[in-house]
């Protein structure tokens, strides 16, 4: 209410001011100054959510913030698949060449 009350005096200050003004200028500043005491007239103070309005606020975010990371595990994986497939298909291949030369059947000299 004190700033409502701060608001009339200026407005009633700035009209006696007006008269030294030109009559187009009036106008222009008269309708600004009403938009401005219309503007601030109507600014109320915020409504305390309910716990329903809390819940669907806090669901809403999660389920922005589940899709967001699950696309982001999604990407991950992709990159460390295309990273982790190559290295673990070298050493198995790797590993295949090495157990196949070892494990080639030895055969023993033939004595006459």
């Amino acid at each position: 209410m004190l700033i409502f009350q701060r608001h009339c005096n200026l407005v009633c200050s700035l009209i006696v001011s007006l008269s030294n003004f030109a009559p187009d200028m009036k106008k222009t500043l008269l309708a600004l100054i009403i938009l401005s005491v219309g503007f601030t007239a109507c600014n109320k103070e915020p409504v305390p959510l309910t716990k329903m309005q809390i819940q669907q606020k806090i669901d809403s975010i999660t389920a922005y913030r589940i899709k967001e990371l699950d696309e982001m595990a999604r990407r991950d994986l992709e990159h460390r698949i295309k990273i982790e497939v190559k290295v673990k298909a070298d050493s198995i291949v790797h590993a295949a060449q090495h157990n196949t030369a070892d494990t080639t059947p030895k055969t023993k000299p033939v004595l006459n």
